[in-house]
């Protein structure tokens, strides 16, 4: 499956990456030479960070951070120049974060985001994210919905994917 990145003469790329911390912020730095900010994104929750930032000629850098500590989205911003980006990601609690990611060994993570946003030290916490989550919720009660009255449909069951 991997014709279409082929086809448009995308290559992945692993960039050098780096970050610092004040009492207050964590600042992610992903280098690379003129990042397109048009074609990039950075979403964030609250322990999830990623990225996927196109470079000129087609290059594209992704990653996905399970962050060791919780952080604030709406203060967190991202800027691009022209040799790297910065991510400045906002602490909810200050103070020093042992280090930047909480486990190395998240390979899973994409497949599984909600588990990832509820593996946060503090649980109680977790109720106000759901300007990330949002879409999500979303899909699944119209899911729900819409598997309710044609419950003999593969195709709804298979798409909601529940317990």
């Amino acid at each position: 499956g991997w014709q279409e990145a082929g086809a448009g003469k995308i290559k992945a790329v692993s960039c050098r990456q780096d970050w610092h911390q004040t009492s207050s912020q964590v600042v992610v730095t992903i280098y690379g030479k003129n990042p397109l900010p048009t074609l990039s994104t950075v979403k964030a929750n609250r322990t999830v960070l990623e990225v996927h930032v196109i470079f000129e000629g087609n290059k594209i850098f992704q990653a996905e951070l399970d962050l060791w500590g919780v952080i604030e989205t709406h203060k967190s911003f991202v800027s691009m120049v022209p040799s790297k980006v910065e991510i400045t990601l906002c602490k909810a609690n200050p103070g020093a974060w042992a280090r930047l990611e909480h486990l190395q060994s998240k390979a899973c993570a994409q497949d599984e985001p909600e588990k990832a946003a509820v593996s946060t030290e503090e649980p109680e916490e977790d109720s106000d994210d759901s300007l990330s989550w949002s879409e999500e919720e979303d899909e699944e009660m119209e899911a729900a919905n819409s598997a309710a009255p044609r419950r003999g449909s593969a195709r709804a069951d298979g798409a909601l994917g529940s317990p």
